[in-house]
């Protein structure tokens, strides 16, 4: 059997390893103990990895990536509402919305799927937050817009 580091020569793979990091998924308890070297460098453990902007935990939860992109949606709709208060239609902000915001709370949410209530009314709390500050500036007879008609786009 071919080793790791004959495996990327041949197969013309530079490694950073620095950025590799090896995690287990169990539903023990108790951790294994197995140290895992690559390149002749030993794989430091992590109970939390990143994989394609998807926070996965050792008991392969994803409490931690939600906290993150509830985080970044805040983040979010503060740039939005800052950074627009001079706008005066409300579909430039509904577009802001589509291609900044929901992207955010959409990525990867078919692997870490949002089932438990809680977690679905933290997500949803944000996007009502959203559909507030929209409705409280332009639900108004100047702007002709109706609470009613905002939040429809969400």
């Amino acid at each position: 059997m071919l080793s790791n580091r004959t495996w990327c020569i041949n197969n013309k793979l530079d490694l950073n390893i620095k950025k590799c990091a090896a995690i287990s998924f169990s539903r023990s308890h108790t951790n294994t103990s197995t140290d895992y070297k690559l390149v002749n460098n030993k794989v430091t453990k992590s109970k939390d990895i990143r994989d394609l902007g998807i926070i996965m935990s050792h008991k392969f939860t994803f409490t931690k990536h939600t906290d993150t992109i509830i985080q970044q949606s805040h983040k979010m709709l503060g740039l939005i509402t800052r950074s627009c208060s001079d706008f005066s239609n409300p579909h430039t902000l509904i577009h802001l919305y589509y291609s900044l915001f929901q992207p955010i709370l959409e990525y990867g949410s078919v692997i870490w799927s949002p089932y438990t209530e809680f977690v679905i009314n933290r997500i949803e709390k944000v996007q009502r937050k959203m559909c507030k500050t929209l409705a409280y500036r332009y639900a108004q007879p100047s702007h002709g817009c109706s609470p009613i008609e905002i939040c429809r786009y969400f």
